[in-house]
């Protein structure tokens, strides 16, 4: 614009079309969504103004939108005419099962694959995020100052009905078979009979629009004391609001109370009375000194919070807005009143402006299943770090560098049971056996438990990292660093899917004073970690000349593996008594098609028992054969094994003509095809044989099924200029 104004602008666009098989190659009876469609818009304008050359502005505004879409299987097909399905709660094939298992899976043990679509098919999700954010840098002297702001409005508009808005009917085959468990012939007489076993749908809210936003500011001051001493000093404050819908379609069930909480009315908060602390003020240190001009030493500690709305995103259904209406399991071998043909019978819709009717009749009977939701948002996720290390320049090009790398994390989001049985009943309900002495047992009968999202977890680093680099000369550079660290958490992850081996919480989450903390390593806690990477460039004749070739070696010690076991206290994640120790097999042996790594359940010398509470039936009478009492053993007692991966590439760039240059590359990973062996499974099923629980039922416990990927090799050509 002017040698002082300068303006820039950029956008990216972003299309995903993957479009998944259709089952039994029909539209009608699919059971999954038509393609995992995305598409993605990145824009941001940058301006920035040189006042004098000691003072400089920058202001930047940045726009995020992204789109997700699943369009469901089956819909507009006239599905009821076509299938004969008389009352249907949408124009779409119902999931039809013949299963003895869950009712949403997508097969059985016998493989029987179901009919009609799957939960979560139909999906439209668009988020819009907004980043305004702006600096001033003023350099006076020996200080470089630095002050901003920046703001986050975090927008999700959703469509995503979690289970199945069109219907689920589920025959488990114990009609036709008397009353008996089902098998693979009867369940399928039961769907051409008809003979419903339950059903279920879901009442879908309408769209929802979550908002929130975060807000920041800093000031900075990078401080050259002398040419040997350094300071950086700063302060950030921080504010993340509590979460709202636009339309106010919002609601949480009260743990204190066991009342609905719906947005705007009967004087909730739009947030339902959630707050988010105003008072985040983090202080950053940090100092470089030149002991000489090889050795520097670096030393910082500082403060640094997290965001939950806008990473967690909070529950997707809200009670009294989204309800599945269910038909009870009349007993054992007897059918629901209605049959296939004659469809579902069909509950008048939510009243949007009365939510409270959803817990209307709920009792210890009929209890209403509220979802998950946040709870006590009073302090946001603090992390502390700090680290003391330095840097030295030696022969050969080499720089090392040691530090010492520490963090403690404080108020991290913990998922926690509300509405559990009280230790004090457990044994009596559990002795009673029956749903209504359960709920019966609980603070709010008429609810079943559930789960509430509060900032109560902790976990602490400590690690030692050692680097050795050597720059880039004209043929060779490498670079490697070695890690021993140690990660300890009282609760590994919120979701399966974002650890390695899966969750690893507390063994008794339920809110209360007999709340456990659990704190034993994380399951990502990997003690020892070795990266070395190199890059060679080669000489010689021009047919040899200038190929780069750079191998990459990464190993580390196994993650945790946490041993649980089924049954046991309500509300909790039961794990058994023994030592842990004596699993672990000196030489694994193959076992089947899987690796035997941990020692057999059905090992007449196993080292691990049942904790209790667990039942048998002696002489027609229930009958309490192990003491209720929580396990022994530690969480993340075990460990899985480590890994070794060597990767490597070649390539070559060649000039075409003046900047147009051509680049051929082939790449291996684990090119020395090396096995890496998957953790074993750690959970452990309870049986009861008369007066003895055993595991020995347990083949699963402690195989390995499965590999990282074996050697993949990969050519690639490209043009740029």
């Amino acid at each position: 614009m002017t040698p002082k104004d300068r303006l820039s602008f950029n956008v990216y666009r972003y299309t995903n079309t993957s479009p998944n098989p259709v089952t039994y190659n029909s539209q009608l009876l699919n059971t999954t969504w038509d393609c995992s469609c995305s598409n993605a818009w990145l824009p941001s304008i940058d301006y920035t103004r040189v006042w004098t050359p000691t003072l400089v502005m920058d202001l930047n505004m940045g726009f995020f939108r992204n789109v997700v879409l699943r369009n469901p299987p089956g819909t507009g097909q006239n599905a009821a005419t076509t299938l004969g399905i008389a009352s249907l709660p949408m124009d779409q094939t119902p999931q039809i099962s013949a299963s003895t298992t869950a009712q949403n899976s997508t097969s059985n043990n016998f493989g029987f694959s179901n009919i009609g679509a799957d939960t979560n098919t139909n999906q439209v999700n668009i988020t819009n995020t907004y980043t305004p954010f702006g600096t001033i840098t003023k350099t006076y002297g020996p200080h470089t100052f630095k002050a901003g702001a920046s703001l986050r409005k975090n927008e999700f508009n959703s469509f995503n009905p979690a289970t199945n808005p069109e219907g689920l009917f589920v025959f488990d085959g114990s009609i036709t078979n008397h009353g008996a468990a089902g098998n693979p012939n009867t369940q399928i007489a039961d769907l051409l009979l008809g003979k419903i076993k339950t059903t279920s749908y879901e009442q879908a809210q309408p769209p929802t629009g979550r908002r929130n936003y975060n807000f920041g500011v800093f000031f900075q001051d990078d401080w050259k004391v002398t040419p040997k001493l350094t300071f950086n000093l700063g302060i950030r404050y921080e504010y993340e609001s509590p979460m709202t819908v636009a339309t106010n379609i919002y609601s949480r069930v009260d743990p204190a109370t066991g009342t609905l909480l719906a947005a705007g009315l009967n004087g909730v908060s739009r947030s339902l009375n959630i707050n988010t602390p105003r008072g985040n003020v983090s202080p950053r240190f940090g100092l470089a000194y030149s002991i000489d001009d090889k050795t520097v030493v670096r030393a910082a500690f500082g403060t640094f919070y997290g965001t939950i709305f806008q990473n967690l995103g909070g529950q997707l259904a809200y009670p009294g807005f989204d309800n599945t209406v269910t038909t009870n399991n009349l007993g054992t071998g007897v059918a629901q009143p209605f049959s296939l043909s004659q469809g579902l019978p069909l509950a008048p819709p939510p009243d949007l402006k009365n939510p409270f009717a959803a817990l209307v009749g709920s009792s210890a009977t009929n209890p209403y299943g509220p979802q998950i939701s946040f709870n006590d948002q009073s302090h946001m996720p603090l992390v502390q770090q700090w680290n003391l290390g330095f840097q030295r320049q030696l022969p050969l090009l080499l720089t090392l560098e040691v530090n010492y790398i520490g963090n403690h994390a404080l108020h991290l989001s913990y998922n926690v049971n509300e509405n559990q049985v009280p230790l004090s009943s457990v044994d009596a309900v559990t002795l009673a056996n029956t749903s209504v002495a359960t709920q019966n047992s609980l603070q709010f009968p008429n609810l079943k438990s559930f789960t509430v999202n509060s900032n109560i977890g902790t976990s602490n680093y400590n690690g030692l990292q050692v680097s050795v680099r050597r720059q880039f000369n004209t043929r060779i550079a490498v670079l490697s660093n070695y890690t021993y660290s140690k990660t300890m958490d009282d609760g590994s992850t919120i979701y399966n899917f974002s650890a390695p081996n899966g969750t690893a919480n507390s063994q008794y989450p339920v809110a209360g004073p007999n709340f456990m903390h659990d704190v034993a390593p994380s399951n990502i806690d990997s003690q020892h970690v070795l990266n070395i990477a190199m890059v060679y460039t080669t000489s010689g004749p021009w047919w040899l000349r200038n190929w780069h070739i750079s191998p990459v070696f990464v190993g580390h010690t196994g993650l945790p593996v946490n041993i649980t076991q089924n049954l046991g206290i309500p509300g909790a994640s039961q794990r058994p008594n023994g030592d842990p120790r004596l699993l672990k097999l000196t030489k694994p042996t193959l076992n089947g098609p899987a690796l035997q790594y941990f020692d057999s359940a059905a090992d007449p010398s196993f080292p691990l028992t049942a904790s209790g509470p667990v039942y048998n039936t002696i002489n027609g009478v229930r009958t309490r054969i192990v003491a209720t009492g929580f396990g022994n053993v530690s969480r993340d007692s075990n460990r899985a094994p480590g890994e070794a991966d060597f990767d490597a590439s070649v390539s070559k760039d060649f000039k075409i003509h003046e900047a147009l240059n051509f680049q051929f590359r082939v790449d291996a990973f684990n090119v020395i095809n090396h096995t890496n062996f998957q953790a074993p499974s750690g959970g452990l099923s309870v049986t009861a044989v008369g007066t003895n629980a055993t595991f020995a039922s347990s083949s699963g416990f402690g195989k390995i099924t499965a590999t990282q990927p074996n050697r993949q090799m990969q050519l690639s050509a490209r043009f740029f200029f």
